[in-house]
């Protein structure tokens, strides 16, 4: 019976490793803010914040700040980004 226990350890170490690496496949991050006038502090309404793969990946969205100057973004997973902001007023 043992060396049954045994030889099943394996196989459920590599089952546990293989549905995590699926898991973390799938994962989604979220990245939010808020832009703000440096000058006045008041909330940036409008503006256009891009968000943009530096790791090779081809992936870039944008989004346009709410009336409280806020932004969220859904990215495919971790990696490497770059937010840019512009805003004409």
């Amino acid at each position: 019976m043992k060396k049954a226990a045994l030889k099943l350890k394996p196989l459920i170490i590599a089952v546990v490793v293989f549905v995590s690496a699926n898991c973390c496949r799938a994962q989604t991050i979220t990245i939010k803010g808020k832009l703000l006038n440096a000058e006045t502090k008041l909330p940036l309404q409008n503006a256009t914040v891009i968000v943009t793969s530096l790791s090779g990946k081809s992936f870039t969205k944008a989004e346009i700040t709410d009336t409280e100057g806020a932004y969220i973004f859904q990215i495919p997973g971790p990696g490497f980004y770059t937010i840019e902001s512009s805003f004409t007023g």
